[in-house]
């Protein structure tokens, strides 16, 4: 059974950066924000994204684990390449200073 899910954690990481990745291409050489839509959202990256959320979550719930703080530990493991691609990109990307 944890085979499986690590499987599908793996599988929502990657469904979260592929949809990380779609932004990105689509909004090349602008800063994207961290809490709202970017201003060009290629079709698929919002559904990539709360699926590859929804499985991570899943996974959370069905491996009963010991307390909430792995739960939330695995969710975070799912999210953590995509938001490191972000960063990546937004610090190659700076805004202008206003």
């Amino acid at each position: 059974m944890n085979a499986v899910l690590a499987l599908l954690l793996v599988v929502a990481a990657a469904m979260l950066v592929m949809s990380t990745r779609r932004l990105i291409a689509a909004n090349r050489g602008s800063w994207l924000s961290y809490i709202r839509n970017p201003p060009v959202v290629p079709a698929g990256a919002i559904g990539l994204r709360a699926l590859g959320g929804g499985i991570s979550m899943f996974c959370a719930i069905v491996a009963d684990l010991p307390n909430t703080w792995w739960a939330t530990f695995v969710v975070l493991l799912a999210w953590l390449p995509a938001l490191a691609l972000q960063v990546w990109h937004n610090a190659r990307n700076r805004p202008s200073p206003a």
